[in-house]
């Protein structure tokens, strides 16, 4: 593994109110990787600026807060302050344990409904030049409500420019 990383949900006041965010760590984990910290931006960057990106376009994805790259010893360690969007989960939680719970009749009508918001934010993704390199139902963030079909893209670190 080139890096490491951990992510906690933080709640912090915030204007009178408590504020959920969610906080990437990323650490170079080999040597390889720690020398290449030095020669291009770090994950943490690529995924601030990528997450950008991505909202300019309207390819939904948590808003990035916060970039912080600390310089230390052993290669930088990066931390990447999202939005947490709350009442979400993964979509691998909700297509394991969440959907085997719903009525058969509504575990269809859910799996078409978030098929199809998912080719249109893939189709959009794509057709903007971007390549998810680890796209997976762990790393899509589904509504915990039935009837709200919204998916938001994560692990932005994972996201490059396709070559056309």
């Amino acid at each position: 593994m080139l890096f490491r990383s951990r992510v906690a949900l933080a709640r912090l006041p915030l204007d009178g109110t408590e504020r959920a965010l969610c906080v990437k760590s990323v650490v170079a984990g080999r040597w390889l990787a720690r020398l290449l910290d030095g020669w291009r931006p770090s994950l943490v960057r690529r995924a601030w600026e990528t997450g950008h990106a991505l909202m300019r376009r309207g390819i939904p994805t948590p808003r990035p807060l916060v970039c912080v790259e600390v310089p230390q010893r052993r290669g930088t360690r990066g931390y990447l302050v999202t939005e947490w969007i709350e009442d979400t989960e993964t979509a691998l939680t909700a297509v394991t344990e969440a959907l085997p719970r719903r009525p058969r009749p509504d575990q269809g009508a859910w799996l078409t409904a978030q098929c199809r918001r998912l080719a249109s934010i893939l189709r959009r993704f794509h057709a903007c030049g971007f390549d998810h390199r680890d796209l997976k139902l762990a790393n899509l963030l589904v509504s915990r409500q039935g009837t709200d079909p919204r998916i938001w893209l994560l692990d932005l670190d994972e996201i490059g420019r396709a070559h056309v």
